[in-house]
């Protein structure tokens, strides 16, 4: 038996109250700092809202590292992303954080990271083979799988923080920034996740999500590679992305969501979206996919993070048979999740 995509979320809710203060309380941590003068700038990676990323060099081992250098922000936000990276650096698929440098110019430290050779993501998309997109897909999966065993939302899955080496088949899920621990009937910002990667709730402004929103950006994932279209919800701001949304998943479904929850929408997005409107059918998009990709494509892309797939239903699903191992998935969590790995004989 496979998926009966029964409502199983949020499946890790109370980690973090279990596992105790000492697991999440960023505040307290009063991390060790070293010289500038042990690194060197090589060239600049990239440049976002949060941070400037280069490829460095360790001085006092001559080895290559990624030097993430944090611009000004609140100290909670920086403490926040240095204990998630410390606790993450420990799981399959991620790049450990090594050493934190005291920037005295900046005011911030510079976090310094293991570097990874690899193939820019998108770069690679429109010609990875479906073998090795099933294998990065499971990687992922399996890093969020841990992630959120661990009471951590990753907030902001895209191709961009998703790392492939085509030689060693190695995947790298990075950039833990946004993350944040998950706390049940908490509210949390809705500005997280990038635009054409955001679920519907983080779009209507619905602050008590949780960390399904990460398995719609999965879904937003396979999406853009299956259909060939990167970004495959493609909106010029929130509202159009939403509206891109709409015609995807149809406007009944959308307006029956929204009261389940019994949550106001705004005037805007009443005026913006229609009333009526079907879900299109995955084969009308693409009449040679896989069946098993539209299925779980109808599991992660669903309006109602209630029954959204969840980490262990997508990573249970057969479709990623060929690149599970025994044990990457706890026998709890499989029973906790409703699924099984056996499947029926014909």
């Amino acid at each position: 038996m496979t998926n009966n995509k029964k409502n199983t979320q949020p499946l890790f809710s109370q980690v973090n109250l279990e596992l105790g203060k000492e697991h999440w309380d960023y505040n307290s941590l009063n991390p060790t700092l070293v010289n500038i003068e042990h690194f060197e700038l090589l060239q600049m990676y990239g440049k976002g809202r949060y941070a400037s990323v280069f490829l460095g060099n360790d001085l006092r081992n001559n080895k290559e590292v990624c030097l993430k250098v944090l611009k000004p922000v609140k100290r909670s936000k920086i403490k926040r992303e240095i204990k998630i990276s410390l606790i993450v650096g420990e799981f399959p698929n991620t790049v450990k954080l090594l050493d934190l440098i005291d920037n005295k110019v900046i005011g911030t430290p510079t976090l310094v990271f293991e570097y990874f050779p690899h193939v820019p993501f998108l770069e690679l998309l429109p010609t990875v083979a479906t073998e090795d997109m099933r294998l990065i897909l499971y990687k992922v999966l399996q890093t969020l799988y841990h992630a959120h065993r661990s009471g951590i939302m990753h907030r902001d899955i895209k191709p961009h923080n998703v790392l492939y080496d085509p030689k060693s088949n190695q995947v790298k899920l990075i950039d833990w920034g946004l993350s944040e621990f998950y706390f049940p009937e908490t509210a949390y910002n809705c500005n997280v996740a990038s635009r054409f990667f955001k679920a519907p709730e983080l779009l209507i402004g619905y602050t008590h999500y949780n960390s399904s929103i990460d398995m719609w950006a999965v879904g937003c994932l396979i999406a853009g590679w299956v259909f060939s279209k990167e970004p495959f919800f493609a909106g010029k701001n929130n509202l159009d992305q939403l509206s891109q949304i709409v015609k995807i998943l149809g406007a009944k479904k959308f307006w029956k969501w929204t009261k389940s929850i019994k949550f106001q929408v705004r005037k805007k997005i009443i005026k913006a979206i229609p009333q009526n409107g079907k879900k299109k059918a995955w084969k009308d998009i693409n009449d040679e996919i896989d069946p098993q990709i539209s299925d779980i494509l109808d599991g992660l892309l669903n309006y109602d993070f209630n029954k959204r797939w969840n980490v262990v239903q997508t990573m249970a699903h057969p479709w990623f048979d060929p690149v599970r191992s025994e044990g990457d998935i706890d026998s709890k969590d499989l029973k906790k999740a409703n699924v099984s790995l056996e499947r029926e004989k014909n």
